[in-house]
């Protein structure tokens, strides 16, 4: 007689929700967005921002980001130059648990003077845990990219873009846009998430700008 042992993945699928967006387009090191909303306060609660700087500037790294006082994480980062010379695009996501609050402060500190700053916030619930499961970046025409997402995972994309002439929109395509807002007068930023029940394998997602000169686009996959 065989005994046979089912277990049973109990794991509660993850959710994510767009809490904010800000941008600042003073010429800066440091960038304080105060009072940002972080979703409703619950133990294992993870903050997702994607920080941009699409426009001239002095620094390509990615920035250091504080929530709350407290140092966020770099998930994955992107970064190209415009062929004109000097349109920088530089793209990072971070992460950080925070069980407690509401709104928080959030400061990105760049190397260098910045021309602008874009942050995108979201939170997501019943992750287990911080690490990224898979990241791609992209600073291709559009910004695209393949990647894997978990069963009950969640996947957040970003774009920044430096661009010349009309004021530019986004349309995305596997993943659904959560912000699309220009910067300043030649930058603008966009963002996007969703959570899935089922595994995704090589999902192809795209971020498509009606015009853009010079283009960074990252995404990272959680569970």
């Amino acid at each position: 007689m065989v005994n046979l042992i089912i277990i049973e993945d109990t794991a509660v699928s993850a959710t994510v929700v767009k809490t904010d967006n800000a941008v600042d387009t003073s010429v800066a090191t440091t960038y304080t967005f105060t009072s940002k909303s972080i979703g409703t306060a619950a133990t294992g609660r993870r903050i997702i921002v994607a920080v941009g700087s699409p426009a001239n500037g002095s620094s390509h790294a990615a920035p250091t980001v504080t929530c709350g006082g407290n140092s966020m994480t770099l998930v994955t980062s992107s970064y190209v130059e415009g062929t004109g010379g000097g349109q920088f695009c530089p793209l990072a996501l971070y992460v950080l648990q925070v069980d407690t609050g509401t709104t928080a402060t959030i400061v990105v500190t760049w190397s260098g003077n910045m021309a602008n700053c874009s942050v995108g916030v979201w939170a997501a619930y019943d992750l287990t845990s911080s690490t990224a499961t898979a990241v791609a970046t992209s600073t291709a025409n559009p910004g695209t990219g393949s990647i894997n997402v978990s069963a009950g995972g969640i996947l957040i994309g970003a774009s920044v873009i430096y661009y010349t002439g009309g004021v530019p929109t986004f349309t995305w395509t596997n993943l659904t846009e959560r912000y699309d807002t220009t910067v300043a007068a030649t930058s603008a930023c966009t963002g996007a998430s969703d959570a899935f029940a089922s595994a995704q394998t090589s999902l192809a997602v795209t971020a498509t700008p009606t015009n853009f000169t010079a283009a960074s686009f990252s995404m990272a996959a959680f569970r």
